[in-house]
């Protein structure tokens, strides 16, 4: 992809992030169509108690389903971006011509991003073991030639693993585990569980030959079990790999055992901030955020 076109994508990734970060007066007076547009279909959404179906645009132009009252769906639906500082690294660092792992794929947002930076000389690999979910991903990334999809989960040994579904609503929580939805929500999202094909991460590789030059985990606590299932594919290919941090009650030093894993392969961590790559000193206990690792051989990425 030209460099015009990462920096055009750029500015307008700025411009909706102003609009997020505006008073909800100012938003009404600068995005007054948006802003009641997505009101409405929320509000229509939650009255009716069930998944809304609707097309969103996103920041580089791509159309993608999404699913309201969904709170990932509804921050693509009103602003068409998710996790601003995740979308900056990507494009920061994805290059053309290079392989991405999408380890949680949701409903495609990073996958459809991935695929727009790396374009058809590159290719994306998205995981995602939610049956529902998987069905929305499928129909966003239909049109894109260089997305392999993968209705399986990551882990540590390939086998079968029990799978906790709370819905389309809820599906940014959708789990291994018990999920990390509060308890007075759960109690109105039981779950579905069901079985799910899982594989390792190295015999993912292995059979598939792919190169990954950066992996994307966003997991629900799964990350660390993900790494140990790729430990010998992290040290051959060194991609730069992002991880979602943040502790609960129920998993108090997650967070950590994913970094001190990933450093002691070697890799270092950073945090994305202010627009610019900062190095972090490991902590005890994680509030969210976004961890970026990266090798000695990668470091350069942090510079273009």
């Amino acid at each position: 992809m030209a460099n015009a076109t990462i920096e055009n994508d750029l500015k307008e990734l700025d411009r909706r992030a102003r609009l997020f970060r505006l008073s909800r007066v100012s938003k009404l007076f600068q995005m007054p169509r948006s802003l009641v547009r997505s009101s409405i279909a929320q509000f229509m959404a939650l009255r009716r108690d069930e998944p809304m179906n609707l097309t969103a645009r996103t920041f580089w132009g791509d159309q993608m389903h999404v699913v309201l009252p969904e709170l990932v769906s509804f921050s693509i639906f009103r602003y068409g971006f998710f996790e601003e500082d995740l979308s900056r690294v990507l494009l920061k660092c994805l290059k053309p011509g290079q392989t991405f792992f999408d380890v949680g794929g949701h409903f495609g947002y990073f996958t459809l991003l991935a695929s727009h930076i790396v374009g058809q000389a590159g290719a994306v690999h998205a995981f995602e073991p939610t049956r529902t979910t998987f069905e929305i991903l499928k129909s966003n990334t239909a049109r894109c030639a260089n997305v392999t999809l993968n209705n399986l989960a990551l882990h540590e040994k390939s086998g079968l693993l029990r799978f906790h579904d709370f819905g389309l609503r809820f599906a940014a929580y959708n789990s291994l585990g018990a999920g990390r939805l509060e308890h007075d929500v759960r109690t109105h999202a039981p779950a579905t569980e069901y079985d799910v094909k899982a594989m390792s991460l190295d015999d993912y590789i292995e059979h598939t030959k792919a190169k990954p030059d950066f992996i994307k985990i966003d997991a629900e606590n799964a990350e660390f079990d993900i790494l140990q299932g790729g430990r010998e594919s992290l040290s051959r290919y060194q991609p730069i790999v992002s991880t979602e941090a943040g502790d609960d009650e129920a998993n108090p030093g997650r967070t950590r055992r994913v970094v001190d894993c990933l450093m002691q392969l070697g890799f270092s961590p950073y945090l994305f901030q202010s627009g610019r790559f900062v190095r972090h000193e490991p902590k005890q206990t994680y509030e969210f955020a976004n961890l970026i690792f990266v090798s000695q051989d990668r470091k350069g990425a942090l510079d273009s």
